[in-house]
């Protein structure tokens, strides 16, 4: 088949935007066209052959100009392309976008592919047409343990994002209150923001890093923090937890589907006593390894050939 997406792409990595270029790959290594169309979402997009952070499978071809029609046209941006091809829409987040953005994307009169069963339930309940379960992937090849927990440090981490859905004052209150319990307790957070003036100074920041200092600082955490509010899926905590850290994360939604009192600290939003307790249990008892086993284990259940494959099911059902 001929599949062609009109994407967003930006100049430093963002998980969305990764996420499409994954699934991009994998439906070229199945053996199917596809090329891929920039989309200006107004914020920092470049055209997709200058997205340095990102290696692209050798088929996929990029155009400024639409592309000649094919089978399937997978649009980001509200805008359905029957132009290109059957059009789908694909969802990745909810009360993130600006508002006209997103209703427009939901309301579109076309199939949604929705990357976790929270999004496809908003959907089902605020959009039309039909909602379609795509889980994302990770590569294991990359995203693995190579440090023992034990031999971890009294470490946490945190992706940082301060759109109010990500709950970054709430982490960090979190974070702070935990270290006056455990004074040995170290803190790094890395993101695409530079540093911002509401992060205290023992915090370490790192801003932009590249994806291989982030495998590496999840090896060094015995601890992920997640504390949106609402959050899609939330494809840094997985990463983390096939890296071996302990997840402790609010219930925002997306996280519900690798996230469950089995495999991590789960807390309500907004709570940010609540999520400390989780920071603190986590690195001082036995149930902080046990869980970090258990998410691993449940980590793995994610691979991009599998999520391609689910795709290239949706596409053809």
């Amino acid at each position: 088949m001929r599949i062609t997406f009109v994407a967003p792409s930006t100049p430093v990595p963002i998980g969305g935007t990764t996420a499409i270029f994954e699934f991009a790959n994998g439906l070229a290594s199945l053996g199917h066209d596809v090329p891929i169309v920039p989309v200006d979402f107004g914020s920092g997009i470049t055209p997709v052959e200058q997205v340095w952070w990102h290696r692209f499978h050798p088929a996929i071809t990029h155009t400024d100009s639409d592309p000649p029609a094919g089978d399937v046209a997978i649009s980001f941006d509200g805008i359905p392309r029957p132009d290109l091809g059957r059009p789908f829409m694909w969802v990745q987040a909810w009360r993130i976008l600006p508002e006209a953005l997103e209703e427009q994307i939901y309301s579109a009169s076309c199939p949604k592919l929705c990357t976790s069963r929270f999004l496809q339930e908003q959907v089902i309940r605020h959009g039309s047409g039909p909602a379609l379960h795509v889980p994302y992937g990770l590569h294991h090849s990359k995203y693995r343990q190579t440090v023992a927990y034990d031999d971890r440090g009294q470490t946490i981490s945190m992706l940082f994002n301060p759109h109010p859905t990500k709950g970054a004052r709430v982490g960090i209150a979190a974070i702070e209150a935990a270290r006056e319990r455990l004074l040995d307790l170290q803190a790094v957070l890395f993101g695409t923001f530079p540093r911002q003036r509401q992060l205290p100074d023992w915090i370490r920041y790192l801003e932009n890093p590249p994806q291989e200092q982030i495998v590496d600082l999840y090896n060094a955490s015995r601890v992920f923090v997640q504390s949106s509010v609402i959050e899609g899926f939330g494809l840094a905590s997985v990463e983390a937890m096939a890296c071996g850290a302990t997840l402790v994360t609010t219930d925002c939604g997306g996280s519900r589907d690798y996230a469950d009192e089995t495999c991590a600290f789960v807390v309500p939003p907004l709570e940010f006593d609540a999520l400390a307790d989780g920071i603190v249990e986590a690195l001082t008892t036995p149930r902080g390894r046990d869980l970090a086993q258990a998410g691993q284990r449940r980590a793995c259940e994610y691979d991009w050939t599998t999520a391609s494959a689910a795709l290239e099911k949706a596409l053809i059902s």
